[in-house]
C-alpha cells in the first residue's frame, strides 16, 4: 500500500519540496534517502513525538514571559508571551505598537530572574519603523535600571544589546515567505525567543483576498510549529481598516476574522493622550477580557 508522504515525519517545506519533483506517495522508501541527511531520514517514518497537557503546561511555564516594566501593560501582557503563542498588537498609527515591540527586543535579553527570556530576536520590519536610537535609549533606560537597583549581576551594554537584535527589512511577501524557510538555519545559530513582524498587514495586503486566507494560515503555521520546537514567541502588528458592522461603518482590525481565530492573544492599543496609552486584551487563551493603562 502506498502511503502518502504527507504522513511521514517530514517538515512543510521539504514536504514541499518533495511534492515539486513529482514524489505524493511513499513506495521505496530508499528513493528518498538522497534528499535527506543520514540522521534526518532515519526519523521520517517515525511517528512524531506525543506531549501530556502537563507537558506543554510545564513547558510554558518554564518559557515565563517577557516584561515591559510598564506596569499597566505588564498586567495584560501577563501569561501571553509564551513560547509557541501567536500574539496580535493592533491600533491606529501612534497607538505604541512599535514603541512597545522595541522594548520587548530589549527585554528579551535579560536574564529570566529578572523578567527575561536571556535569548535574542528577529525583528522583521516591513514599515521602516524600527529605529535604531530609540533601541539604545530603550537599553540605556533598562541598564540603569538593574544599575540603580544594585544588581550586579547585570552586565550586559548597549552594544550587546543591540548585537542580540537581528533586523529584517521586508518589502514584499514573498521575502516573508523566504525568511521562514530559512529560518531553521538562523536558529541553530542565534538563540532567538522572541520574533516580530512590524507590521503584517502591509504585506498581506498585497495578496489578492482570495490567496490571502491561505498565506496567512501557512505562515502563521509554520511559525507556531517553529515556536513550539524552538521556544519563541510571536508578536505581530496590524493596522485598522473600516468595517460594516451591525450596518454601520466602523473602525476595525485588518486582515479578517479568519487571522483572528488562528492567533491566540489579540491586543488592542490606544493612544488617550500625549504619553498615555491603554491596552485592552480581546482574546486569550489564558485571561478573561481585561484592560489597563500605561505611560511610554
Amino acid at each position: 500500500m502506498e502511503q502518502p508522504l504527507s504522513s511521514l515525519n517530514i517538515e512543510e517545506n521539504r514536504l514541499n519540496d518533495l511534492k515539486s519533483l513529482g514524489y505524493h506517495y511513499l513506495t521505496n522508501k530508499d528513493s528518498l534517502k538522497k534528499y535527506f541527511e543520514d540522521e534526518e531520514f532515519k526519523n521520517i517514518t517515525k511517528p512524531p513525538k506525543t506531549k501530556t497537557a502537563f507537558d506543554l503546561y510545564i513547558e510554558q511555564s518554564n518559557f515565563g514571559t517577557i516584561f515591559t516594566f510598564l506596569p499597566g501593560l505588564d498586567s495584560i501582557l501577563s501569561e501571553e508571551i509564551v513560547s509557541g503563542n501567536i500574539i496580535e498588537l493592533y491600533g491606529e498609527s501612534g497607538s505604541g505598537k512599535t514603541q512597545i515591540c522595541l522594548r520587548l527586543c530589549v527585554n528579551v535579553q535579560l536574564p529570566t530572574l529578572f523578567g527575561g527570556r536571556d535569548g535574542e530576536s528577529l525583528y522583521i520590519c516591513t514599515n521602516y519603523n524600527f529605529s535604531k536610537s530609540r533601541v539604545e535609549e530603550i537599553a540605556l533606560e533598562t541598564i540603569n535600571r538593574f544599575n540603580n537597583a544594585g544588581l550586579s549581576d547585570f552586565n550586559l551594554t548597549i552594544k550587546e544589546m543591540l548585537s542580540k537584535i537581528t533586523h529584517i527589512q521586508l518589502n514584499h511577501y514573498a521575502e516573508l515567505i523566504a525568511v521562514v524557510i530559512h529560518l531553521k538555519r538562523l536558529l541553530k545559530t542565534k538563540k532567538i525567543r522572541l520574533i516580530i513582524i512590524d507590521s503584517l498587514t502591509i504585506l498581506a495586503e498585497e495578496i489578492n483576498f482570495e490567496d490571502r486566507r491561505g498565506f496567512l494560515f501557512t505562515l502563521l503555521s509554520d511559525l507556531q510549529k517553529l515556536g513550539d520546537q524552538h521556544g519563541f514567541a510571536i508578536i505581530l502588528t496590524n493596522n485598522i481598516t473600516l468595517g460594516n458592522e451591525s450596518k454601520e461603518i466602523t473602525k476595525i482590525p485588518a486582515l479578517g476574522d479568519n487571522f483572528f481565530h488562528r492567533i491566540n492573544s489579540r491586543i488592542e492599543l490606544k493612544r488617550v493622550s500625549n504619553n498615555n496609552y491603554k491596552a485592552t486584551l480581546i482574546k486569550s487563551c489564558v485571561n478573561a477580557k481585561k484592560d489597563n493603562y500605561f505611560n511610554i
